[in-house]
């Protein structure tokens, strides 16, 4: 696929300029994961400050999801009215939603994994009600990038310079870009996927969990974010790990501990290390896992997503603001609107939906 993203950069340079005031010339040192959020929070758009870029979404989201029914983007998501800063872009062909938060792809991505990607955010939004409010008041969404595309071919991120696609395949929600990226690899548990031992739609969905969600709607929980990996930087906490590249870092790769999907080493590489599990994070750090208790407070059990499959994932009952019964629902959809057919399932790999089993 051969698709010119030039008019799409020149959209996204001229609402991040005119929105944030930020040097472009220094756009070109954004290298890695850890170097996009270090531009950001070094700039005007600082971590500390309560601030979003854009007017709040209309509506509220809902206590339901349509995971497993993959469709074309509605037409309203395509008004930058009702998504901003332009509305979807055209680039993305596929849609599916938790809560009314999107979650979308291009044509080249797999049904698998958008379902897949959905499960991620059904999950991570269940339990904080304010937070999840406040991801989807700020246009948060999620999006899957294909196993042919690059992290700069989402429309979003087509502004950033093209060598971040040799080392990020994905990237968290922030206020200028509201959308989490990861890869289709990931998500469909390809056994070519160079971050195959970890978990990266997780890590990323916490990256905007926070910049879109806890940063707003819990009172000083981002100063106390900031404080803590201050002092785990003084005091040596998580050294020679990817978690002290930043505090967006320190959360994520702590996420992703929290709920058992980090890659694990005896000895820190420089990236990983022994914290890779539940047990061991409250034991190591218990500060950083009071500070995502508080994002994720229910104890609902992560599906991974190689030992899954999406009819397991949609038969689960998840507890919604930590009510013992869930509220959450299925949205309810004729047989007959839903496309059965995904030819990029593993061998072996039977989905089902909606009573209906996937070949």
């Amino acid at each position: 696929m051969n698709i010119s993203f030039q008019g799409r950069r020149q959209d996204m340079d001229t609402v991040i300029q005119s929105q944030f005031g930020l040097n472009w010339m220094d756009k070109e040192e954004i290298l890695s994961e850890a170097d996009y959020y270090k531009y950001f929070t070094e700039s005007e758009f600082n971590p500390r400050k309560r601030r979003s870029a854009f007017n709040l979404r209309p509506g509220k989201p809902s206590s339901s999801h349509s995971c497993c029914h993959v469709r074309e983007v509605p037409k309203d998501l395509r008004s930058k009215n009702f998504m901003k800063p332009n509305g979807l872009d055209q680039f993305y062909q596929k849609y599916t939603e938790a809560y009314g938060i999107p979650v979308i792809g291009s044509d080249q991505v797999s049904d698998n994994a958008l379902r897949r990607a959905c499960y991620v955010v059904r999950f991570m939004f269940a339990d904080n009600k304010n937070v999840r409010t406040s991801y989807y008041k700020r246009y948060g969404r999620v999006a899957v990038i294909g196993a042919s595309e690059g992290t700069t071919d989402i429309p979003e991120h087509s502004w950033l310079p093209k060598r971040l696609n040799e080392r990020t395949r994905g990237l968290g929600a922030t206020d200028y870009a509201p959308v989490c990226t990861a890869g289709e690899e990931n998500a469909s548990c390809f056994c070519k996927d160079k971050y195959f031992l970890e978990d990266i739609f997780v890590h990323e969905v916490a990256h905007g969990a926070h910049y879109l969600g806890a940063k707003y709607a819990i009172d000083g929980w981002s100063t106390k974010l900031i404080n803590q990996f201050e002092d785990a930087q003084r005091t040596g906490l998580w050294n020679d790990t990817y978690a002290m590249n930043s505090s967006a870092e320190y959360f994520a790769e702590g996420v992703q501990s929290y709920f058992n999907v980090n890659t694990h080493l005896d000895k820190a590489d420089g990236v990983h290390g022994p914290i890779s599990n539940r047990k061991r994070l409250e034991e190591y750090d218990p500060v950083l896992y009071d500070l995502i208790h508080e994002v994720f407070p229910c104890k609902n059990r992560f599906l991974k997503r190689c030992e899954s499959t999406r009819g397991k994932e949609l038969e689960q009952e998840l507890k919604m603001n930590c009510k013992k019964r869930s509220d959450e629902a299925i949205s309810n959809y004729s047989l007959s609107d839903v496309d059965f057919e995904d030819n990029s399932l593993r061998v072996g790999d039977r989905i089902s939906c909606i009573g209906v089993k996937f070949t």
